[in-house]
């Protein structure tokens, strides 16, 4: 995952949506959104080479999701554990979030730099190998994407205040307004240059890579994810997979499951 919006108790009848858009290589092989072979019942796509994932829940109501940390100055371990087993192990686990972060600890080191996004819907939990504590999630609209939880860059900041129009503007009804959260998740216009990060990679790169949606030859956006949980405890995902950068309709699937707590 390169970019998550993350509303807790901000929308009428869901206490939990979601939006999010995975940034990968094209070529890099991945199965789409399905359920796994249990117990427990997960939800999620697959990474086909490290077997992780970027984003998942399960029938339990345990939800994760992760994005890489964009640094060139922070260190690299010489042979780096994969950052999707981090989302994959706490699904399949029967672990709560604050112990699982804490578990973690000591591996920290074996892992480039990773967001890490830990909840079982009582327990919110945002850790990253790079910084010292790990931190609650209370109520509220939170952003995420290749820095620390909340950071303002362009792209979080966007995807924010368009989140905020979009719940202003469709009075919050039974449904939730799918075409306008994909319209959101699909905005490529770029950041103006004063605004942008450093981390390192250079001016232009950055320019790039600033957008909601990102399509460069060879990498950008290949997945948008919706996922929402009503009071009724059920997730509805949505999630579209696009083909490469001038794909821009993408495949859509739809899956839903009743959690149980």
């Amino acid at each position: 995952m390169c970019l998550v919006l993350f509303a807790k108790n901000e929308w009428k009848g869901f206490p939990i949506v979601i939006l999010a858009n995975r940034d990968e290589f094209f070529d890099r092989p991945s199965q789409p959104l399905h359920f796994w072979d249990g117990p427990p019942r997960v939800l999620a796509g697959k990474d086909l080479i490290s077997s992780g994932t970027w984003l998942g829940v399960n029938e339990f109501g345990k939800i994760s999701f992760i994005t890489n940390r964009r640094n060139l100055r922070e260190s690299v371990p010489e042979s780096p554990r994969s950052r999707g087993n981090l989302v994959k192990n706490f699904l399949l686990s029967d672990t709560s979030p604050n112990k699982y972060v804490s578990s973690l600890q000591n591996d920290y080191d074996r892992y480039p730099g990773f967001n890490l996004f830990v909840s079982d819907l009582e327990e919110n939990v945002y850790v990253s190998n790079k910084i010292a504590h790990s931190l609650s999630i209370q109520n509220g609209i939170h952003t995420l994407s290749n820095a620390e939880w909340n950071t303002p860059w362009p792209k979080t900041e966007k995807i924010k205040s368009q989140f905020l129009i979009v719940r202003e503007s469709s009075g919050q009804g039974k449904n939730l307004p799918l075409d306008s959260f994909f319209q959101i998740l699909a905005d490529e216009k770029q950041a103006l240059g004063e605004f942008l990060p450093d981390t390192g990679i250079g001016k232009e790169k950055e320019l790039l890579l600033s957008s909601i949606r990102i399509g460069l030859p060879g990498y950008g956006t290949r997945v948008s994810t919706v996922l929402a949980i009503d009071e009724k405890l059920c997730c509805y995902l949505w999630e579209k997979t696009f083909a490469g950068p001038s794909d821009k309709l993408g495949k859509i699937e739809h899956f839903q499951m009743q959690l149980k707590k």
